[in-house]
């Protein structure tokens, strides 16, 4: 059985991009890097100060919070190792933060 979803193939066996019905569409993704800057916020902690203590060039933190850098797995173990917040979280944050990305420019198409 073929599984029902938001894209279908047309006559010539390419896809044609359909959003399904009944799907949540948040209006706004709110970037990792937004949330990791809250917590440098609060603990009063810089970007350059960040850099030291995860040993990752401050130009890779500021592209996180700016969005132009992922947080990887690596990136999650040592923000745990630094800040103390499960490496769980950053994983998930991003993972969501990219799936719902995905889906927005698929239903762009």
């Amino acid at each position: 059985p073929s599984r029902a979803g938001p894209a279908d193939h047309d006559s010539t066996g390419g896809f044609v991009c359909r959003p399904a019905a009944n799907a949540y569409r948040p209006d706004h993704v709110s970037l990792p890097g937004e949330t990791l800057q809250e917590v440098l916020d609060e603990r009063q902690i810089s970007h350059a100060e960040l850099a030291k203590l995860t040993g990752q060039p401050k130009k890779m933190i500021v592209e996180i919070i700016e969005g132009k850098t992922a947080i990887t797995p690596e990136t999650a173990a040592q923000l745990r190792r630094v800040l103390g917040i499960p490496t769980s979280f950053w994983n998930s944050l991003e993972h969501n933060y990219q799936e719902l990305i995905a889906l927005q420019r698929r239903e762009r198409c």
